[in-house]
């Protein structure tokens, strides 16, 4: 007896989907995609550098709270206050995967919206905090609340430009960080005025605005880099962090599959940060040879595991051609019409989807 026809439904993302339905036809020309483009430029490059200014102005504004006396005022002790900026850390490792199920199942906008209204909310409760267990209760909620905006922002870049385009979409909203640090630098120089010390506070709180304008420039230079050159090599003189967001935008199919990738990597990112301020111990300071071992360490690590993966990656897509009989370049800006660039709207992993690259 002939066994019944395989009748298992396609899997595939809905809201991916959706977007190619609106047109029978949905090519443009180049002369009709550049104005397009950059009108989408226009309406929503601000709103997401704005947001991401705001988010490092509040989520450094502890450091800067500590150079005002919050550390006194609070009668901190020993590594409770290395502990607050864990803490923030520690809300977002555990709001990232409930996050990543939200991104799917709601629109984006609205819980983008939500997030930056609660967080809003929390960051104005922090000025009743009076002891440590009151401020890391709030630090946890700012991280729950921002564990939103990174990935967030990765999704609708994902959503609104091509493979070839993400890269200088997430410097531009990325820069939100060295622009926040100007604007913190001269906010925290206009309300500061403390003695004490080799150098008055009111002097040395300038001095990290020359590190974020160098920094302005160095991202957007990247992502110049990034699209002329197409070389990992790139990355050697750039933030390397909104280039790995860029990777995951370009690299993984799917708007369920992007919303989960960035979750792990958020985690990541999580684990980091909350183990990092503890390796600086207040008995080594200044040199703090703890902290410095380490980051030399996992910078050495992390250099094995790039080329590691790089190689992997060009093993991976020789291989797919091989068997294919065709030759498909992952890095040239074809890929963007390729028909694997509209498969990547189906929920089938990177190893089903054979025309992936």
């Amino acid at each position: 007896m002939a066994s019944p026809p395989d009748t298992k439904p396609e899997i595939v993302d809905e809201k991916a989907i959706s977007v190619m339905e609106q047109d029978d036809d949905p090519s443009i020309s180049n002369v009709e995609e550049q104005p397009l483009v950059r009108r989408i430029d226009l309406h929503l490059m601000p709103i997401l550098i704005a947001i991401y200014i705001l988010q490092y102005l509040d989520k450094s504004s502890l450091n800067t709270a500590s150079l005002l006396g919050i550390i006194q005022d609070t009668k901190l002790v020993g590594q409770e206050f290395p502990w607050l900026n864990s803490a923030f850390y520690f809300g977002y490792l555990g709001a990232t995967y409930p996050i990543s199920v939200l991104l799917v199942k709601f629109p984006i906008a609205k819980v983008l919206a939500a997030s930056i209204l609660l967080w809003a909310v929390v960051l104005g409760c922090h000025a009743a905090g009076e002891n440590f267990a009151a401020l890391c209760s709030l630090r946890v909620l700012l991280g729950a609340f921002e564990a939103t905006i990174s990935p967030g922002f990765t999704l609708i870049t994902g959503l609104w430009y091509k493979p070839s385009e993400h890269a200088r979409r997430h410097s531009l909203w990325f820069v939100g960080n060295a622009v926040g640090s100007l604007i913190g630098s001269l906010i925290a120089y206009a309300c500061t005025f403390i003695t004490g010390g080799p150098l008055a506070p009111w002097r040395s709180l300038p001095l990290g605005m020359p590190m974020a304008a160098y920094n302005v420039i160095i991202v957007l230079l990247s992502a110049s880099l990034a699209e002329k050159f197409r070389l990992i090599i790139c990355a050697s003189c750039a933030n390397v962090f909104p280039m790995m967001l860029s990777l995951i935008s370009s690299n993984v199919a799917g708007f369920t599959k992007k919303s989960t990738v960035n979750a792990v990597f958020f985690l990541g990112y999580c684990a980091g940060n909350i183990a990092g301020p503890q390796f600086f111990i207040p008995t080594e300071a200044p040199k703090y040879g703890t902290a410095f071992t380490a980051l030399f360490v996992i910078f050495c690590i992390l250099i094995g595991l790039i080329l590691a993966f790089r190689q992997y990656l060009a093993w991976e897509n020789s291989r797919r051609d091989k068997a294919q009989g065709v030759y498909i370049d992952a890095e040239s800006p074809e890929r963007d019409t390729m028909p694997g660039a509209v498969m990547e709207a189906t929920d089938e992993t990177d190893f089903e989807n054979k025309n992936f690259r």
